[in-house]
């Protein structure tokens, strides 16, 4: 039995997911917009294109494309056990303009309140407690930020990304 699905989302590492059209369109604006260039009225889908659809390479890895279509696909809670796995995520929403705040769970605050992911990573912690408007953690992560060295290449690679 095939997966349902008119519709491929390859990742680079070569993991293909089989979905909807219709259900990325509503959940990313971004491909419903794809979607309608590349289907003029006089390419209307036909039943050999649902048996054996185009897939669309994207630069997400699979990991992070999985965790995307579980969002989007609502049959489990997606947890977050590193805080570069929520970092990717984030970048992710804002690449396909997604509604930030479905991010905001509990395995995330979890991570920011931690004692080691503000210690070990306070510009991260900070960066990803102001984005989802967590403001207790974002001022627990930012008594860390005094030790940042500001002129460390890193430091500003992170700023300027």
């Amino acid at each position: 039995m095939t997966s349902p699905g008119d519709c491929i989302l390859r990742s680079p590492d070569g993991v293909d997911y089989k979905v909807f059209q219709c259900i990325l369109s509503l959940a990313l604006p971004m491909f419903q917009s794809m979607f309608d260039l590349a289907q003029t009225p006089n390419t209307a889908p036909r039943d050999s294109d649902t048996a054996n659809p185009q897939a669309i390479s994207v630069l997400d890895s699979a990991s992070i494309l999985s965790k995307m279509l579980f969002l989007i696909y609502p049959c489990q809670i997606v947890s977050f056990t590193h805080l570069d796995l929520v970092l990717e995520m984030i970048k992710v929403y804002d690449k396909y303009d997604m509604d930030i705040r479905s991010l905001h769970q509990s395995s995330i605050h979890d991570i920011l309140v931690s004692n080691k992911t503000p210690s070990e990573n306070p510009l991260g912690a900070y960066a990803v407690a102001w984005r989802l408007d967590m403001k207790e953690e974002a001022q627990n992560a930012s008594r860390y930020l005094h030790k940042l060295n500001l002129h460390d290449k890193t430091v500003k690679d992170c700023f300027l990304s």
